[in-house]
């Protein structure tokens, strides 16, 4: 099994107990639950706060929820991480305002953008192949780029 890419890998060991994908699964259904925190911090600060909302531990968690969720990612993809910054822009622009809808279809784009580049990889020369994460770093640069010329509302 290589880490990093998915070229080469098979479903023996999906599951194995000390994959990173098992912890990043856990920690996905931790980020589901965290649905009405987000919305909150969504509508400001003080609103947040006087909903109730305890402003900076909610933030703190977050951030370390966000930060062992992009280490995993990292740890278990490697340059297929670009799949994952430019999912939630695709999903909020299909229309996933709220973050509890914006989860779920940002996953699903990923999943089906890393079953494109990989389709393409093993198809577009071959017998040889060309790095899953080479053409998902090749579409999200070429989105960024895109998404940079626009301009800001």
């Amino acid at each position: 099994m290589n880490p990093g890419t998915i070229i080469g890998n098979t479903l023996r060991g999906l599951f194995h107990p000390f994959r990173p994908s098992n912890l990043l699964y856990i920690l996905l259904a931790a980020a589901l639950l965290c649905g009405k925190p987000l919305k909150l911090l969504a509508l400001g600060e003080t609103v947040a706060g006087s909903l109730g909302l305890a402003v900076r531990r909610s933030r703190s968690l977050l951030l370390v929820l966000v930060a062992l969720m992009s280490a995993v990612a990292t740890l278990a993809v490697g340059p297929l991480s670009f799949i994952g910054l430019m999912t939630p822009h695709l999903a909020r622009r299909s229309g996933a305002v709220s973050p509890e809808k914006q989860l779920p279809i940002a996953a699903l784009y990923g999943a089906a953008l890393i079953l494109v580049a990989d389709w393409l990889g093993r198809h577009l020369i071959f017998p040889y192949e060309i790095g899953a994460g080479v053409l998902a770093s090749l579409l999200g640069g070429g989105y960024f780029l895109l998404h940079l010329r626009q301009p800001q509302p």
